[in-house]
């Protein structure tokens, strides 16, 4: 977790496409502990910005 947060604050001090890209590999269906990572999401207000990355179910 610590890791995903040090990506959130990067993609939040500097959006560049690279930045964002880390973030959303982290949010891969494929990854762990993806409830307190869309948390995250949320709590920084980035909903918007990764809609496509967060997915809850896949059926």
């Amino acid at each position: 977790m610590n890791n995903f947060l040090g990506k959130v604050n990067a993609f939040l001090m500097e959006p560049t496409p690279v930045n964002r890209a880390l973030v959303a590999a982290e949010l891969s269906i494929e990854q762990e502990m993806l409830g307190f990572k869309y948390w995250v999401i949320r709590d920084n207000h980035l909903e918007t910005e990764f809609k496509d990355e967060i997915v809850w179910n896949k059926h």
